[in-house]
């Protein structure tokens, strides 16, 4: 005869052992997600110091060009 109480157990620890896993696998999911906003907003962060560094170059030189044209 098979003892319910140790067939309960046993059923327990499986679940305990599957919902662990989807956890972990949950947590990787949303990590990976974070992830790549981050790398996202970062790409852009830095995309957009750039167009600034050049926009502020086109504008010096745009003055440079003005001055050299009033002396």
């Amino acid at each position: 005869m098979i003892v319910r109480k140790g067939l309960r157990r046993c059923f327990n620890k499986w679940v305990k052992g599957a919902e662990m896993l989807n956890g972990l696998e949950r947590g990787v999911n949303i990590t990976k997600k974070v992830e790549l906003r981050h790398r996202a907003r970062f790409g852009f962060k830095k995309w957009l110091s750039q167009a600034k560094a050049i926009k502020r170059m086109e504008f010096i030189n745009k003055k440079c060009d003005w001055f050299a044209n009033q002396r």
